[in-house]
């Protein structure tokens, strides 16, 4: 069994990680969009041009979603080791998380809002795996499965909450809950009710 320091630190690094990305990166891709679409390879580019339009608050919904999902193994997880084969997967793509900012950071060729996040749990995340590895007598095989589920299910699950967003924003926008793409509400900068 892992020790309920490991498991638990998933969802709090999520936390830090994501109030980073919440507070920060919404705005920031709103300013540096063009930025963006200059420097990012042309396979990216629809990817980028969506995320400036979700306001912060459906930023946050997103990521309290996560969080759940990342809640509920952690406590599946702590429960006993028959069920630690999902926490590694989330365990695992997490980490793929933190570095694929990393990798973003280094392919735009400028500072990113997630990657102060990234770089502090990167450490962390790396002793998580070296104590799974010790304590735990996985498989390479079993590694790579769980490495490569958690992956696609946090694609999965990104896509789907992206789509979500995309209509939560279009139906508030048509309810004038949002603004044009500032993410203010009714009488804000910006929103339809303050023009």
């Amino acid at each position: 069994m892992l020790p309920a320091l490991l498991v638990w630190s998933l969802p709090l690094l999520f936390v830090i990680h994501d109030a980073e990305e919440v507070l920060f990166l919404p705005s920031w891709l709103r300013r540096n969009r063009e930025l963006l679409v200059r420097r990012v390879p042309s396979a990216m580019r629809r990817v980028v041009l969506a995320l400036p339009d979700l306001p912060r608050r459906v930023f946050a919904a997103m990521a309290g979603e996560e969080l759940a999902l990342l809640l509920l193994v952690s406590a599946l997880a702590s429960g006993g080791a028959d069920l630690i084969h999902p926490w590694l997967a989330l365990y695992l793509a997490f980490g793929v998380h933190l570095l694929l900012h990393v990798g973003q950071c280094l392919v735009v060729r400028c500072w990113l809002p997630v990657v102060a996040s990234s770089l502090f749990c990167l450490p962390f995340w790396f002793w998580g795996v070296a104590v799974v590895r010790d304590r735990i007598l996985f498989s390479l095989d079993e590694w790579l499965f769980c490495g490569l589920a958690g992956c696609v299910f946090a694609a999965v699950n990104l896509g789907v909450m992206h789509a979500v967003a995309r209509r939560m924003v279009r139906f508030g926008r048509r309810a004038g809950a949002y603004g044009a793409i500032s993410g203010r509400g009714p009488g804000g900068q910006g929103s339809r009710a303050g023009r």
